[in-house]
């Protein structure tokens, strides 16, 4: 996803949500499928980790399916210090079973292997000021910025005991700024909406109260930013209500999260429909034209419909194309035949045809025994 050498820089901003931040691997998809360029990532809590995978490559399905095997188990180990010191614990978990979960699944051990650059947000608890972290160790980076308070204890890290990087920005807006974001495209983890169900609990009550507070924060952001950046933050208010620690409905909300961020990115980055003669030399345009025209000639294409299109082709070239698309829909003995007459091998003939019935179909267009066809007219020829 990274431009390589744009100077409009886009900046991927991941914020927190515990176990809502499946929502941002639907997020993530929409944008691969956009084919919205991304520069730089910054994450903050949850958003660290996936910040984290995106930054190192991983493909959205491989992280979906990370998702989708993650229990609370897996993350989160009861600190039983709190049945000995009561108050003075530092926290209801430690990051023991967090840290093994992400030596086990991250690619990448330091930032400097990382495939995009990537910026994670922490709080440095003495001085109470963001911290923003680029480089060294990032599995303590990121446990240094998923320690929400009361629930994991603060890290040292380069030198500061850090807590969550939610308590002075859940989305932070500043850092992307600063390594020169023109745009900055985010997804809310949470839905600023009145709770169906009021918390209870100590943990609950806890984790709502220090929402509430970063939601005020986000917002007082947006008004200071507003005139420096583009800011395209989508909000998902899905009719579901998904515990703090729930990771069973990852699968959910990670296709209520595509569908929702697809639609809405749209609107920020329109889609460009090509021709249907721009479908079909893209479609083509690794396949000799040689080839094509010797296609154009064998016996064995034969189908009328296809011999209609011939007739009405104003050029070698565009018999060739329309000889490619009957080429979809050889099986393995015609494939052999025109091997016999001049094509070089198998699997390539086979790879043009592959190719042909995916681009096609992505783009709506439909063919059958040499026939393409979209909304009922024949395609590549006018």
């Amino acid at each position: 996803m990274n431009t390589g050498g744009s100077t409009e820089k886009n900046a991927l901003l991941l914020c927190g949500g515990g176990s809502r931040g499946a929502i941002e691997v639907g997020f993530y998809r929409a944008l691969g499928e956009l084919k919205i360029p991304i520069d730089l990532v910054v994450g903050t809590s949850v958003g660290a980790i996936n910040g984290a995978a995106i930054a190192s490559g991983i493909d959205w399905k491989d992280l979906a399916k990370l998702w989708c095997r993650i229990t609370a188990k897996d993350l989160f180990q009861w600190n039983w210090q709190i049945f000995f010191k009561g108050a003075k614990a530092n926290s209801f978990y430690t990051h023991e079973r967090l840290r093994h979960f992400l030596n086990q699944n991250l690619p990448a051990r330091h930032f400097e292997d990382l495939k995009i650059p990537l910026f994670i947000t922490g709080t440095d608890l003495e001085t109470g000021r963001m911290v923003v972290f680029k480089e060294g160790d990032l599995s303590q980076a990121i446990m240094a910025s998923i320690s929400i308070p009361g629930v994991f204890p603060p890290v040292r890290y380069q030198g500061r005991w850090v807590i969550d990087g939610g308590v002075t920005g859940i989305l932070p807006i500043k850092p992307a700024i600063d390594c020169g974001a023109k745009t900055i495209i985010a997804m809310r983890c949470e839905c600023r909406v009145p709770s169906k169900h009021p918390p209870s609990g100590l943990r609950d009550i806890l984790i709502r109260s220090f929402a509430i507070a970063l939601e005020a924060k986000h917002e007082t952001d947006l008004l200071l930013y507003e005139s420096k950046v583009k800011v395209i933050a989508l909000e998902p208010c899905f009719d579901v209500e998904v515990d703090f620690l729930d990771f069973s409905r990852s699968a959910e909300l990670i296709e209520m999260s595509y569908q929702f961020s697809k639609k809405e990115l749209e609107k920020f980055f329109p889609v460009k429909k090509p021709s249907q003669e721009g479908v079909l030399q893209y479609c083509f345009c690794e396949i000799p034209e040689s080839e094509l025209l010797l296609l154009a000639k064998q016996k064995f294409i034969q189908g009328r419909p296809t011999e209609e299109l011939m007739k009405k082709a104003r050029s070698e070239k565009e018999k060739g194309y329309i000889a490619t698309i009957a080429l979809m829909d050889l099986g393995e003995e015609d494939l052999k035949k025109f091997i016999r007459r001049g094509a070089k091998d198998i699997s390539h003939a086979f790879a043009c045809r592959d190719r042909v019935v995916a681009v096609l179909k992505e783009h709506g267009i439909e063919c059958r025994r040499g026939v393409c066809q979209t909304e009922g007219k024949d395609a590549g020829i006018r």
